[in-house]
């Protein structure tokens, strides 16, 4: 089997938030007419940057095995800088590797991993601030955030993570650009205090709660968040602050009582090494779509079980991130939880996956198709443009 081209697909309008998403995917087909499917995460300025490089990636995939993925993986990495965007580009390519070594043999991706080590995922719904289900309305009220996991845990979630301190208190006011040098009030600190408390009242004293800063506050300002809101019980602390110093994560880790998640803004198996060696980072968080695929999302959590560290993806792209993500998952036995992003869910960006996998009491069951289990919808074709490399 031989690859002889590639079709890259790009939505013809949309943006990252809210509601619609930029897609960028990449079909690489073979002489054999089995074909896979793999997706990048794509945001604001990095979209024509990663276009541009799948197409000159392509050229060099004309007439490989696309069972080499190991090879592949290793050529198209020499070739990078181990930054975000040339990952991310690669990434997408091994993921439609996988796609197709599964099609082939007609066996799902996770039996070429290893096997099932558990039978359904456990999801959590995530960035409710966004609004769900409908994410045209943000939340901003403690109000708000009651209702939304309210309606969250009547739909069968018992997990759900937000950032508390992205919205303003009002759609028209209140604080909404933090940095790392911004310093919390004691308004601001109670603010996020009380809409940790009306999710916690809301999904109930058995549901999960995750606390995410997207990596945008300061050391200080993290600390304080996390001392006012461990009272409600949370079950982990995603991005406190940046990941461009490790040491930063080491000293909020010291100080506070919640366990720490960090990782989609992590390139490859050397971006996470740090993390782990410091004992500062819990849970991983690899993203397949910019780390280097299910070849290296492997690498990443067998890395992470040395440390006794979980892992739970990163997922808030389109139907072949979940699809990935979840091969993957039905695998590593340091599994914490699979993440179901309102942007994900929205009915926009549903549109993308021919087959749906909605949670169901909290779970995803894993499929059980050939290769990741996913293909394009006809309805995607008409909101994509494509190009094919030959």
């Amino acid at each position: 089997m031989k690859i002889t081209s590639t079709d890259i697909y790009i939505t013809k309008d949309g943006q990252f938030f809210p509601g619609k998403h930029q897609m960028l995917f990449i079909r690489i087909n073979t002489d054999e007419g089995i074909y896979g499917f793999g997706e990048t995460i794509v945001i604001g300025r990095g979209i024509p940057a990663i276009h541009t490089l799948l197409k000159l990636y392509s050229k060099s995939l004309i007439g490989e095995d696309p069972f080499n993925t190991e090879k592949i993986w290793q050529k198209l990495h020499g070739i990078s800088t181990g930054d975000p965007i040339t990952v991310s580009a690669y990434s997408a390519i091994d993921i439609a590797l996988w796609d197709i070594k599964g099609k082939a043999l007609n066996v799902p991706v996770y039996k070429l991993l290893g096997g099932k080590v558990r039978d359904k995922i456990e999801v959590y719904l995530s960035h409710i601030e966004f609004g769900w289900p409908d994410t045209d309305k943000h939340l901003y009220t403690a109000d708000d955030y009651f209702n939304c996991a309210k309606a969250a845990k009547e739909a069968g979630y018992n997990a759900i993570k937000t950032n508390f301190i992205r919205m303003p208190s009002t759609p028209t006011g209140g604080w909404t650009s933090v940095g790392p040098y911004t310093r919390f009030t004691r308004a601001m600190l109670e603010e996020v205090e009380e809409r940790v408390a009306a999710v916690r009242e809301g999904l109930g004293e058995d549901g999960e709660i995750i606390l995410e800063n997207n990596a945008v506050t300061g050391v200080e300002a993290a600390v304080q968040i996390a001392n006012v809101t461990e009272k409600h019980n949370i079950w982990f602390y995603e991005e406190p602050v940046t990941v461009d110093y490790p040491e930063e994560m080491k000293q909020v880790a010291d100080r506070i009582n919640i366990p720490i998640a960090t990782g989609e803004r992590l390139c490859a198996r050397w971006g996470f090494l740090p993390f782990l060696e410091n004992h500062s980072t819990a849970i991983v968080q690899p993203d397949l779509c910019n780390t280097g695929g299910i070849t290296e999302g492997k690498k990443i959590a067998d890395l992470a079980d040395i440390y006794h560290a979980g892992v739970a993806l990163h997922v808030c792209g389109g139907p072949f991130a979940h699809a990935a993500s979840v091969q993957l998952e039905a695998v590593i036995p340091n599994f914490v939880t699979h993440e179901h992003h309102v942007t994900y869910l929205s009915k926009y960006n549903a549109i993308y996956g021919k087959y749906k996998y909605d949670a169901k009491d909290g779970y995803v069951e894993i499929p059980e198709l050939p290769g990741l289990g996913q293909d394009l919808s006809e309805e995607a074709e008409h909101e994509l443009d494509k190009i094919t490399i030959s």
